[in-house]
């Protein structure tokens, strides 16, 4: 059961924040930008496995990636890399906008949650009826809890061009450095891709979208802590 509370003066948000929940915010938005070329099967397979690991935080992001192999992205991809000789040159973006922190000693549990707890209490159950009291338990409220949320934006645009372009390109010494090199790099482009979370999800250009997530910030990682505590039964 949450209650809310406006947040404190010159804090980063205009939003509620609820009570005995502490907003951490992050100056001027942590921001991480990583490009990277993939062409084969086994440089796709890298980049959809390793997450993206953010400075001194240490976190891993693996949530682009979960589940990827299974994907229909996926499988566009195979398609693009094998079938039309294409390589792909993904840019990825992660904006770190603040951390919402609970202090546990002062939440309180949910009415359901008590509600079970009681009828535990005023029963006497048999260990084949524990294993199915466990078994209901853990069906309702699973065996961990949310203790830590970081919110911000995820993003990557993925441009896709023909190997051989590419090859001749670095073989030219050819970079993005001034407009002309990049309008010459741009107009080989033949398809493009791109995925967001959190922000203004109508904005093109992943630069722009960057400056939209305060705004709008999104989950993109979080920590858990296990139900199963004598604490939460007392």
């Amino acid at each position: 059961n949450l209650t809310y509370s406006k947040p404190t003066y010159g804090s980063c948000t205009t939003k509620q924040i609820p009570d005995f929940v502490e907003l951490h915010c992050i100056p001027n938005s942590d921001l991480t930008i990583a490009t990277e070329t993939i062409s084969t099967l086994k440089e796709l397979s890298e980049s959809t496995s390793k997450g993206w690991s953010l400075g001194v935080q240490e976190i891993k992001y693996k949530m682009f990636s979960a589940g990827y192999a299974y994907s229909s992205e996926t499988h566009f991809m195979v398609d693009q890399l094998l079938r039309y000789n294409r390589t792909a040159i993904r840019t990825t973006g992660v904006v770190t906008y603040g951390k919402l922190s609970m202090f546990e000693p002062r939440m309180e549990l949910s009415d359901n949650f008590r509600y079970i707890i009681d009828k535990l209490d005023n029963v006497n159950l048999n260990e084949e009826d524990l294993d199915e009291f466990i078994s209901i338990f853990i069906d309702y409220f699973g065996i961990t809890f949310v203790n830590e949320v970081l919110l911000g934006g995820l993003a990557t645009e993925t441009l896709f061009k023909q190997t051989k372009e590419i090859i001749e390109q670095q073989l030219n010494g050819q970079a993005s450095y001034n407009k002309t090199q990049y309008d010459q790099f741009m107009s080989t482009v033949e398809t493009s891709r791109t995925a967001k979370l959190g922000g203004d999800l109508s904005v093109k250009t992943l630069y722009e979208w960057i400056k939209t997530v305060p705004s709008n910030p999104a989950i993109v990682n979080f920590a858990i802590k296990g139900t199963l505590k004598k604490a939460f039964f007392n």
